[in-house]
């Protein structure tokens, strides 16, 4: 199972990494990252609990190991790129990378254990897309409805 999980690790940095290419500013990079995300968890949804929800001990299987951390410094890289553009708010790195995370990771749990109301998985990502648009704190006042 680490086998697997670090597969799946490796797997969901290049689908963020790939999700993000090529598009414009950090902000929307990392929006395509978070689409990304949830994106490799309907493709790979058996990988995607594996690497979640498996016990997997970190000192017997380093991969699986470096692959997540490999994963999240993708995402940290991807934060800090918006918070030096000035698309997100100021803030301790960490914490507002996970933020970004459980948002997305909680959208990929629901939506792969089929507790979402939502069918096609184009729906999902509509969804998905809503989700980190209102609640990216960006610190533009547009940005959440009243």
């Amino acid at each position: 199972m680490a086998a697997v999980a670090a597969q799946g690790f490796r797997e969901l940095t290049r689908a963020m990494t790939e999700a993000a290419a090529g598009k414009s500013d950090a902000l929307d990079r990392l929006k395509h990252a978070g689409l990304g995300y949830v994106t490799f968890a309907l493709r790979r949804p058996q990988h995607f609990t594996v690497m979640f929800d498996a016990p997997i001990p970190r000192r017997k299987h380093p991969d699986s190991a470096v692959a997540s951390e490999e994963a999240f410094a993708t995402l940290l890289g991807f934060v800090k790129s918006c918070q030096e553009a000035g698309q997100l708010v100021s803030g301790d790195l960490r914490e507002m990378a996970l933020l970004a995370w459980t948002m997305v990771h909680g959208i990929a749990k629901l939506a792969i254990t089929g507790r979402l109301p939502f069918r096609p998985n184009s729906q999902i990502l509509e969804f998905s897309e809503f989700v980190i648009d209102q609640s990216l704190p960006t610190g533009r006042r547009d940005n959440h409805r009243d």
